[in-house]
């Protein structure tokens, strides 16, 4: 399941709820949640979301996000849509960068590289995507936070995609410019007290009508 599709279910269901039982029902469960909650250290998150918007030095853009394991230091699920090499490809007017069709071959907090699936390319065709981050994505935790992209070539102070075929063609598209920042994205903690307050509330609204 992507990020979209699981933050679109939960908005869902809570605006089901909230039309069933009313919204000054709810937020007096919210209210009720709250205080119940003990006093404790905010958690910090184990999975962190990630936007990237970048421009290639040939004019086409770089867009998409992944997901970011803070633990384990390394990228988990990403889905990038590159408009670079575009036209020199078989698979399209754009190339996505998703778990279907690449692999990393670096991944870690300052940087990480993926290869394109030559079984969707063209005999002999190689395509490689390298980003590299000026601060390390490990000391990113509060959404809304940021770090930019590196132009350059070199590993791992580093941004390009660089596309082969056999010895005919090489051409590497440097990314002049782009950003990468933490989305908000609901954490276990908040989810769950949602859905106790929603409980609260309907609980309530219940009550009200027995009376």
């Amino acid at each position: 399941m992507s990020v979209i599709t699981y933050k679109l279910r939960i908005m869902n269901a809570i605006y089901s709820l909230t039309k069933k039982i009313g919204v000054g029902t709810l937020v007096l469960g919210l209210a009720t949640t709250v205080s119940l909650l003990p006093n404790q250290k905010p958690v910090q998150a184990a999975l962190l979301t990630f936007d990237l918007d970048g421009d290639f030095a040939a004019g086409g853009d770089l867009t998409g996000s992944f997901i970011y394991d803070t633990v384990n230091s390394e990228i988990t699920d990403w889905d990038f849509l590159s408009g670079s090499f575009a036209g020199e490809l078989a698979t399209g007017d754009a190339v996505t960068y998703d778990q279907t069709t690449s692999a990393f071959t670096t991944n870690n907090s300052n940087n990480f590289v993926l290869s394109y699936n030559t079984g969707l390319l063209d005999p002999g065709e190689t395509l490689v995507l390298d980003l590299g981050f000026l601060s390390g994505l490990d000391g990113l935790t509060l959404p809304g936070s940021s770090t930019t992209l590196i132009a350059g070539t070199t590993a791992p102070t580093s941004s390009y995609a660089k596309y082969d075929r056999g010895t005919i063609v090489s051409f590497t598209d440097t990314i002049t410019g782009g950003v990468v920042t933490v989305a908000a994205v609901p954490e276990p903690l908040t989810i769950v007290g949602t859905f106790m307050a929603l409980g609260a509330g309907v609980a309530m609204k219940k009550k009200q009508q027995e009376a």
